[in-house]
């Protein structure tokens, strides 16, 4: 087996990543938050979830609205469930900061603004609350399939090239666009839900293909701090 890893070793889906400067640009564009039509306003919220936080778009659709917790500096969510790589039981938490920089950028800001605009699909003696709901009636809690081509379609519009780029590239272009910018790796690992940081470096550090905490690094529109992947895998990890 230890052949057959070595004459086929895993490799990373992409060699460099998109720069979510598009997308904020894009998003900065546009109207303010309730001026948006609900579709948009659901796939702008769905993106900024994905960037502001880097979760899988399963995590994402899980979501509950009943796990839900407004605190001073941001939104924190409870995960119901396991997550797709958990080994223990333990509940997971997502933590959205308030970004109070730009509130076209502020993922609370939007988060608060589409909970009040799907106030009447919501049924409050339900024990499951989904956040996001889907735009046409009976407005049920959407799967990730639903989550991933919203991501899509606002690359899309945004400019960025989904026939190369997938939602799941989000985690990869948030992290990066964080690490480059300063934040820890070990916030960048925990935020992920990482354990190791060859993990990172391997598949998910990569350069932007276009020119303090983990979400207010990310949403800041701005030049990144140059950096070399394997450079930095190979001083992190020559000792080992």
């Amino acid at each position: 087996m230890k052949g057959i890893l070595r004459g086929n070793p895993p490799l990373p889906r992409y060699q460099e990543t998109w720069d979510v400067d598009v997308v904020l640009k894009y998003f900065d564009s546009l109207p303010n938050n309730k001026d948006l039509s609900l579709k948009l306003l659901s796939k702008k919220l769905a993106m900024l979830l994905a960037i502001a936080a880097p979760k899988r778009v399963s995590e994402i659709a899980r979501l509950d609205k009943n796990f839900m917790q407004i605190i001073p500096n941001g939104i924190k969510f409870y995960l119901p469930g396991l997550s797709k790589t958990q080994k223990d039981c333990k509940s997971r938490e997502i933590f959205y900061a308030n970004y109070q920089q730009n509130p076209k950028l502020c993922v609370v800001d939007c988060l608060l603004e589409y909970c009040e605009r799907t106030k009447s699909f919501r049924d409050s003696d339900n024990s499951n609350d989904p956040l996001l709901r889907t735009i046409i009636k009976p407005h049920k809690g959407v799967t990730a399939n639903t989550v991933s081509n919203w991501i899509k379609d606002v690359m899309s519009h945004a400019g960025i090239d989904t026939t190369r780029f997938k939602a799941h590239s989000t985690r990869s272009a948030a992290t990066s666009k964080a690490f480059r910018n300063g934040t820890p790796i070990d916030d960048v690992l925990m935020m992920a839900d990482w354990s190791h940081a060859g993990t990172f470096f391997r598949f998910y550090c990569r350069s932007a293909n276009e020119s303090s905490g983990f979400s207010k690094t990310v949403l800041d529109i701005g030049q990144c701090m140059s950096f070399e992947p394997a450079m930095l895998y190979l001083m992190m990890f020559s000792e080992i």
